[in-house]
C-alpha cells in the first residue's frame, strides 16, 4: 500500500502532504501537514517487536505525565483507538507511529555536534 493511502486509511488523515524527516536515528521519519495540523510519522525498521513498541509508548506516556519541563510529543491514535499500525513492505513489517508535531527545531542529536553538556542537561532533565 502506498504511504498516502496507508495515513488516510489508518490515521483518517485527508490530502496528507508527507515530506521525509532526515533526523531518524534508526527509524524512518517524515513530517506530514493535512492543512489543518502538522504530525511527524515514524516508522520502524523491520521485524521491530511489538514489545519493544509497547515500551516506548509506556516510556512516552510517563515522561509526559512525569517531565513537565520537557517537550514530550503527544501520540496519534489510529482508526481502531490503538496507538501503532503496522505497515508491510518489500522489506518486511514496519510499526508506524504518528505523533503531533512540536513546536520549534530539534536542538540536540546524538552525534558528533551533541556536546557532554547537552547530554547532562537532557539526563538531569529526565532524572
Amino acid at each position: 500500500m502506498e504511504l498516502t493511502e496507508f495515513v488516510k486509511n489508518r490515521f483518517l488523515l485527508e490530502q496528507p502532504e508527507i515530506v521525509p524527516i532526515s533526523h531518524g536515528y534508526t527509524n524512518r521519519c517524515f513530517q506530514i501537514n493535512n492543512g489543518r495540523k502538522n504530525y511527524v510519522m515514524r516508522i520502524s525498521w523491520p521485524g521491530k517487536s511489538a514489545a519493544q513498541v509497547k515500551t516506548e509508548e509506556v516510556i512516552l506516556s510517563h515522561l509526559k505525565n512525569y517531565a513537565k519541563s520537557l517537550p514530550v510529543p503527544r501520540i496519534v491514535k489510529n482508526c481502531e483507538n490503538s496507538f501503532g499500525s503496522q505497515l508491510d513492505d518489500d522489506n518486511g513489517k514496519h510499526w508506524v507511529h504518528l505523533y503531533h508535531l512540536l513546536p520549534g527545531e530539534v536542538k540536540y542529536y546524538w552525534n558528533d555536534d551533541c556536546t557532554e553538556a547537552d547530554l547532562a542537561m537532557i539526563m538531569a532533565v529526565l532524572h
